[in-house]
């Protein structure tokens, strides 16, 4: 019988995925930041006619694009990289640590479960994003009612079955790997 991960180790994935998310997020955005800043810029010196000004231009959208890079990158690296736990059941932080989200019952959860888990679980970022897509606050406000009562349900994890609220809400949970069968 696969015997369900406690706090400690899923701690641990955690840690090593923020880490990671980190490093990709401030080396990715910044530099395809920088490119598409630099490029536009030196596009729109270039319309203005003077090869001075296309050089200026380039380099202050550069400057500007690896700013807005850094900013958007975290969210664009976050959005794909937690997406994984959607389609391969694990971070790479869990994957590193030998963690796989299964069924409560130890079985493969389907993706509709792994996608109910990652809403549950990231709905303060879904919610701040739909927020800014229509312009309603009202919407953040919401996630983050409901994000801190995600975060109170991570206290569950420390009872017998080991379940976070997002993984009681998507009936998952998570095992070791070397202990799971197929």
């Amino acid at each position: 019988m696969a015997t369900r991960v406690g706090f400690g180790r899923r701690f641990g994935a955690a840690i090593v995925d923020m880490i990671a998310l980190l490093i990709l997020s401030f080396t990715v955005g910044p530099i395809l930041g920088g490119l598409i800043g630099g490029t536009a810029g030196g596009a729109m010196g270039a319309m203005a006619g003077d090869p001075s000004a296309a050089g200026a231009a380039a380099a202050a959208g550069g400057l500007f694009g690896a700013a807005f890079g850094a900013m958007t990158g975290m969210i664009v690296v976050s959005i794909l990289y937690w997406l994984l736990e959607v389609f391969m059941a694990a971070s790479p932080g869990k994957m590193a640590l030998g963690l796989k989200i299964r069924s409560a019952d130890a079985s493969p959860a389907d993706t509709n479960s792994l996608a109910t888990r990652y809403a549950v679980k990231n709905i303060v970022m879904i919610a701040g994003f739909l927020a800014a897509l229509t312009g309603l606050q009202m919407i953040s406000s919401v996630g983050n009612i409901l994000g801190f009562i995600v975060f109170i349900g991570l206290f569950f994890m420390f009872g017998a079955s080991r379940q976070a609220l997002h993984h009681i809400i998507a009936k998952t949970t998570v095992y070791k790997t070397a202990e799971l069968a197929g």
